[in-house]
């Protein structure tokens, strides 16, 4: 019968993929005869050239004669694109410079390994690899830790930084059964991963401050190169030397020359390298594989003890009644009043020890912070403008105080605290908030409500076309003046609930009206 349409989809789009991979390396040859042809042509024999231009392609860095082309390039690719990224980032700020850092790191830290390329054949397991890629993972994880903790100013370079960090990964490409696409297209989904985040910066200072403009530029710049330089390099894979010695000699000769070129060494001989790394453990680029059978005979092992019937059964104890447990004397289920005293004291002790400097303060001229304030209900913000922003977190019976214009208000974690502000340009939020109220003056137009447990709201007649958005929240009531006396306000609560019904091929969703009688 005729195949169905998606299954021929399935088929051209594997077709395209070995073509793409065929032409690939038509073109690595190509490009090598044309080298040839022009050693040729300047006068050197062809025998010459040929055997020039073969190991300058298989050779060791450190051998003597031409070096190799993807190193080089990879060189290049270091001193002309990654040294004016570094640049832009020293002149932004503490943070940002500690992002780019690591991002140079890994780009240095990849270098080693393109030049074991030239002077090892593939390694026979992918587990070999994490010695060698062990710095590129150092780095990853160092982009990872920098994300912990609270969000500062500088998130979305470094969640930036920490997205195209793992475009170096490309180098463990071992085929499709490692499970990562082709080394040209994984370079670009690390690229796709980070540009949500420098599109937030550019959105964030486009016009306001150059610098960061710059920082994403030259960051794109950078990502563009290394996937132009893997596609013309390495486009089905590492190009490692199929002529090359072990990857474990070329380390343990120190990243140079086979073991059997260096000179012999001194009596008694160096002491023992230490052991190799784990594959799969914390930090690790080359995960374990999962198809290892588990020690002591495996599935094979199971099947064999199942077939033997009830003698399975033969090797087990039998459980005696004075072993069960419910004619077990030194067990009980009851709990001493002692212990319940001990365990809610560590408790109390435990919570005590978490307490935090309060903080008040203004940074880089345009953002507020006030942490962990409690009871501090005189805490006035006079200096605004509509470029800043307020952050209030983890705030406890206290009062804030915002006069003036400012440009978005966020309240986070904080418990029984009131907010009164008078005008805003983007938006007031409230997160994971415990009894809260808040209070515009003038006029806002975006009131957001996010897990919150206990929210009143008090708007001014000029901030009732606010929007106001609600997400995982309850408690929520909204007080405006009356339509009938300016001076009385009236409270509309915020549903809670809502119905959802399949109607017309859709569903519709309305809150739950109750009604009495």
């Amino acid at each position: 019968g005729k195949r169905p349409y998606p299954r021929c989809i399935y088929i051209r789009s594997r077709a395209g993929m070995a073509l793409e991979a065929v032409l690939a390396r038509l073109e690595g040859v190509a490009g090598r005869l044309e080298a040839c042809e022009k050693r040729i042509s300047s006068g050197t024999s062809g025998v010459t050239a040929s055997v020039t231009e073969t190991s300058s392609a298989v050779s060791p860095p450190d051998q003597v004669g031409a070096p190799c082309v993807f190193v080089a390039e990879y060189d290049a690719l270091l001193t002309g694109v990654l040294s004016p990224f570094v640049s832009s980032g020293e002149s932004i700020g503490k943070e940002v410079k500690a992002a780019t850092d690591i991002l140079k790191k890994a780009f240095e830290a990849e270098k080693p390994v393109i030049e074991a390329f030239v002077s090892c054949k593939k390694p026979a397991a992918p587990t070999e690899l994490q010695a060698l890629v062990q710095p590129i993972a150092d780095q990853i994880k160092a982009s990872d830790e920098l994300l912990k903790g609270r969000r500062g100013d500088a998130f979305n370079h470094q969640k930036a930084i920490s997205e195209c960090v793992r475009a170096l990964s490309w180098v463990v490409y071992t085929g499709p059964e490692s499970g990562m696409s082709l080394p040209s297209p994984h370079v670009s989904e690390a690229w796709q991963s980070a540009e949500f985040y420098t599109n937030k910066i550019l959105r964030e200072f486009k016009g306001v401050d150059d610098r960061h403009v710059t920082w994403v530029k030259a960051l794109k710049e950078l990502c563009a190169q290394l996937q132009a330089y893997v596609k013309k390099h390495h486009a089905t894979g590492p190009a490692w030397n199929p002529k090359g010695i072990d990857l474990k000699e070329y380390l343990a000769g120190g990243g140079g020359a086979p073991s059997s070129s260096k000179p012999m060494p001194p009596a008694g001989g160096p002491p023992p390298p230490p052991p190799p790394m784990p594959a799969g453990g914390p930090g690790a680029l080359i995960k374990e594989g999962g198809n290892a059978a588990p020690s002591g005979g495996g599935m094979n092992a199971l099947l064999a003890d199942l077939n033997k019937g009830s003698g399975a059964t033969a090797g087990l104890r039998k459980v005696t009644d004075d072993m069960k447990a419910k004619n077990r004397t030194d067990r009980t289920g009851a709990v001493k009043a002692s212990d319940v005293k001990s365990t809610s004291s560590s408790a109390t002790t435990s919570v005590a020890t978490k307490t935090m400097p309060p903080k008040l303060e203004l940074q880089q001229g345009r953002k507020w912070i006030i942490e962990h304030q409690v009871g501090n209900r005189d805490i006035v913000i006079e200096d605004t403008k509509p470029v800043m922003t307020l952050y209030a977190y983890a705030c406890k019976n206290c009062v804030i105080q915002v006069r003036g214009k400012v440009n978005n208000i966020t309240l986070d974690k904080c418990t029984k605290t009131a907010l009164v502000f008078t005008d805003l340009v983007a938006a007031c939020e409230m997160v994971n908030c415990t009894s809260v109220e808040v209070q515009c003056t003038g006029s806002a137009p975006t009131i957001a409500i996010d897990n919150t447990s206990g929210c009143k709201l008090f708007l001014s007649k000029e901030c009732l076309k606010a929007a106001i958005t609600t997400a995982k929240s309850s408690e929520i009531n909204v007080a405006v003046p009356s339509q009938t006396d300016p001076e009385d306000m009236v409270e509309h609560p915020i549903p809670e609930q809502f119905i959802s019904t399949y109607k017309n091929g859709g569903f519709e969703t309305v809150p739950v009206a109750h009604s009495a009688g």
